[in-house]
């Protein structure tokens, strides 16, 4: 199973014609009221009329292609590294749409001057005509460009920051279920009592296992300030559970962790393996064979981070999610897809080698 894809939402088709009607109406009355007045001024009288079709004959066919540019917007949007790629592109547009709305304005007023007794009009030479509104057009075609990209890139942010505030409450939530997990009476009883026990016959192993029990409940009590950890401080992590582990099952219990070094420093997100390999003890073949064999394998595939925990167990009921019914992996799914979308793919299900797989895929950035 693979977790979808998460895609920032964008000004939808209705907002934007209530945006474009909005803004052309007040484009139309304020341009309206300048032209008109600017008549009133000068002394020139009777233009009340033929001043108002003239604006609303602009306004409406600005309105009405503004829509192309919405489409254009929603078939080849731009971001930052990628204005220029786009530049020819939309400047055609924007003559097109110009040569277009002159044309509408002079067949527009050309039927609607006779039919309201303005006789007839006389938009001037119609070839020049063309080229004296197209920087007009223009700065309107900028402006509706301008106003979808700014909505757009708001709206990104703004699901941006959602999604971390996401991210970061599901990483607390996965900090605090493991912290209730390793504090369960029974993990610390039984943490405590192999500790006990190699006191007198072991005070050195004990002393090493104290050590490995601080740093696990240390690591779940410690606050994250970033969603991403270095690799070496997961594994770390994973071999204090695994000490503990061990000391506990003894020779029943085979974990193999094969990781490259050279992958230390590659950032992956916070108590992701442990979890894991607890489910793996757990759901593994310890109780049934009574021996579990777990591998953990890290490696990397050109630009991606591939880990894998493998267990030997019964697997899952044929027909079941595990994605779907397990809380921990359920839980891990939702943390990838917060922070890296489909770039992070998590599968898992039964292997037909035997035993159950998990497998993780992680951009390397």
């Amino acid at each position: 199973m693979t977790t979808p894809d998460r895609t920032p939402t964008r000004i939808t088709p209705r907002e934007f014609l209530i945006a474009s009607v909005s803004v052309h109406v007040l484009f139309f009355v304020l341009r309206f009221t300048y032209m008109w007045l600017d008549d009133v001024v000068r002394g020139v009288s009777n233009t009340f009329l033929p001043t108002f079709v003239e604006e609303l004959s602009g306004a409406l066919g600005s309105a009405l292609l503004s829509v192309f540019i919405y489409l254009a917007w929603c078939r080849s949007p731009w971001r930052t590294e990628q204005v220029w790629r786009h530049v020819p592109g939309y400047l055609t547009l924007g003559v097109l749409l110009s040569f277009a709305n002159t044309s509408f304005m002079w067949g527009s007023r050309s039927v609607a001057f006779p039919l309201l007794g303005l006789g007839h009009y006389d938009y001037g030479r119609m070839p020049l005509r063309y080229f004296m509104e197209l920087p007009g057009s223009l700065i309107g075609f900028a402006t509706v460009l301008t106003m979808i990209a700014l909505t757009d890139e708001v709206r990104a942010r703004r699901a941006r920051h959602t999604q971390q505030l996401e991210l970061e409450r599901e990483l607390a939530e996965s900090q605090l279920r493991a912290l209730r997990l390793q504090m369960q009476p029974h993990f610390l009883f039984n943490a405590l009592n192999t500790i006990s026990a190699q006191l007198h016959e072991n005070p050195a192993v004990a002393d090493r296992l104290i050590g490995h029990l601080s740093d696990l409940l240390r690591a779940s009590l410690r606050s994250t300030h970033g969603a991403e950890v270095p690799l070496r401080d997961e594994l770390a992590l994973l071999d204090d559970y695994a000490a503990l582990m061990h000391a506990r099952f003894g020779e029943r219990l085979c974990l193999a962790v094969e990781s490259d070094h050279r992958l230390a420093d590659v950032r992956v997100p916070p108590v992701l393996l442990q979890p894991l390999v607890e489910n793996a003890i757990r759901h593994g073949g310890l109780e049934r064979q009574g021996v579990a064999r777990i591998r953990v394998h890290i490696a990397r595939d050109a630009g991606t981070l591939t880990l894998q925990v493998h267990d030997d167990g019964p697997g899952i009921a044929h027909g079941r999610d595990p994605l779907a019914s397990g809380t921990g992996l359920s839980t891990t799914a939702r943390r990838l897809e917060l922070l890296h979308g489909s770039a992070a793919r998590i599968q898992a299900g039964n292997d037909p080698r035997g035993g159950f797989l998990v497998r993780i895929t992680l951009p390397i950035t």
